[in-house]
């Protein structure tokens, strides 16, 4: 009950299924090409185990695929040293399913990994499972690079460049964001909400409309940030009316060339360096929809 899939090039053309009580490895050197709307689909771990000289690509060069969905895999799967080019997420029958990468009830360690130019909602997504990523990369992706929802895990060492829409989006989580840089987002650097515990240190937000967003309930905690040539830096606000007020603990944030660092909504808190910031906005709900000349001080 091994599959084992060696260097060279691999030709995917039906939906590959891998049932449950299996082991999927891949070792360094090989090249899975997914055509013909084509996915991956494992209810078992999977190994992916490339190095520096030889990585893993998984790859569509016509972004006629369905991606990687695993679930309720019994076992924590790994990839080290794996190159996603042109991913895209399952369509028809899985309803709900919005990564290109997916992890659903199933662990997993993403490892020197490279995720380029997904077409989904997300490049990669991790549903009610724990998870590192470290020494990664998320560039050009055209909505969301990370979304955690109710997950318990590490991102270190890892940049995100040029992507649509939000660089991590955690909801419901526990997680822990160290060394991290994030250039480029076109919407939030870092988006947190859903009743999360988030703790950052040493990262760098850079070109993003809003560096980080905490909302709904969410417990953010922030030490020795940057954050540079956004619109919006820190936000706290509550977005869904069954959630209620967030908070932000700061200290030591270096912001430059941002138009309005600070914006709190009355009832949510941000303290930074000690001081409980006193700028608050009646609804910052417009800023979030864009409407930003229509917000009340």
């Amino acid at each position: 009950k091994e599959i084992k899939i060696n260097a060279g090039r691999h030709i995917i053309k039906e939906n590959f299924v891998i049932p449950s009580g299996y082991k999927l490895y891949v070792n360094g050197g090989a090249v899975i090409e997914l055509k013909n709307n084509s996915k991956i689909l494992s209810r078992s771990p999977m190994f992916f185990m490339g190095n520096k000289n030889n990585p893993i690509v998984i790859q569509s060069r016509n972004f006629d695929n369905q991606g990687i969905l695993v679930i309720n895999a019994h076992e924590e799967s790994e990839f080290n040293y794996v190159n996603f080019y042109g991913m895209s997420n399952p369509s028809g029958g899985l309803l709900g399913i919005t990564g290109a990468i997916t992890f659903y009830q199933s662990n997993v360690r993403f490892l020197n990994c490279k995720f380029n130019g997904s077409q989904s909602e997300d490049a990669l997504n991790i549903v009610r499972s724990e998870f590192f990523i470290n020494g990664s990369f998320f560039e050009n992706n055209q909505y969301d690079a990370f979304d955690g929802d109710f997950v318990q895990g590490i991102i270190s060492n890892t940049k995100f460049f040029n992507n649509g829409n939000d660089a991590i989006d955690i909801s419901g989580g526990v997680v822990t964001i160290n060394d991290v840089t994030i250039n480029k987002s076109r919407d939030k650097g870092i988006s947190i909400g859903e009743k999360s515990q988030v703790d950052i240190r040493h990262t760098t937000v850079i070109g993003s409309r809003i560096a980080l967003a905490s909302k709904d309930m969410s417990d953010v905690s922030l030490s020795n940030i940057k954050i540079s040539d956004c619109k919006y830096g820190l936000i706290v606000f509550q977005k869904k009316s069954e959630f209620g007020a967030s908070y932000i603990l700061a200290n030591n944030i270096n912001v430059n060339n941002v138009e309005r660092p600070y914006l709190v909504q009355k009832g949510s808190q941000l303290i930074l360096d000690g001081e409980n910031i006193k700028f608050k906005v009646n609804n910052l709900q417009n800023i979030i929809n864009r409407n930003e000349t229509n917000w009340n001080n």
